[in-house]
């Protein structure tokens, strides 16, 4: 008797649950899409280096981030100089949970366009490191003769920089800064 009492307990239980879960479905918003053409400027931090051994390419590194802090805007810096990154999509869109209140939803979307922006650099290094090659950088190299024999090491490196970066229909506008700091 009580196992037929139990079965009955369980099964009212996942019953009232199934429609429980029919009724918060139904509640549910669809999704919004929202496409982006233009975005506020977003702060980055990228760096790069390179290493050859015996005149052998060895490895790169290229290092994109946003910062902790911001600085360019709170430091209100002066720009050093800009360049453009082309891309083929002209927008993209975001899909955005309907049940985000206005202020997640912007949260959300910011968010989402900026780790566009970190794979659009990522994708595009080389328009990148054209960008990057007009800022600091600075070259190591060691030769070591032995027998007749020479062992060559060097390293490029591309110093950190600050840049804000946009979308502009088909392309990202990069504006690079030197934090005070640094000057």
């Amino acid at each position: 008797m009580r196992f037929l009492s139990a079965m009955c307990f369980i099964m009212l239980f996942s019953l009232a649950s199934l429609s429980s879960a029919k009724d918060l479905e139904i509640d549910k918003k669809p999704d919004d899409k929202v496409f982006i053409t233009d975005s506020k400027p977003q702060e980055f931090i990228v760096s790069y280096d390179f290493t050859t051994l015996d005149y052998i390419p060895k490895g790169q590194d290229l290092k994109i981030s946003k910062p902790l802090v911001p600085i360019i805007l709170k430091e209100k810096l002066k720009p050093l100089f800009s360049c453009s990154v082309p891309f083929k999509a002209r927008s993209f869109a975001i899909d955005v949970p309907g049940s985000f209140s206005d202020l997640q939803k912007q949260a959300y979307v910011e968010k989402q366009v900026s780790y566009e922006i970190y794979r659009i650099l990522n994708t595009h290094v080389d328009s990148l490191l054209k960008c990057l090659m007009q800022n600091e950088a600075s070259i190591d190299t060691n030769d070591l003769t032995s027998n007749f024999q020479t062992k060559a090491f060097s390293h490029l490196r591309l110093m950190p920089s600050y840049m804000l970066v946009s979308f502009s229909d088909d392309s990202l506008e990069l504006v690079f800064y030197k934090p005070k700091r640094y000057n």
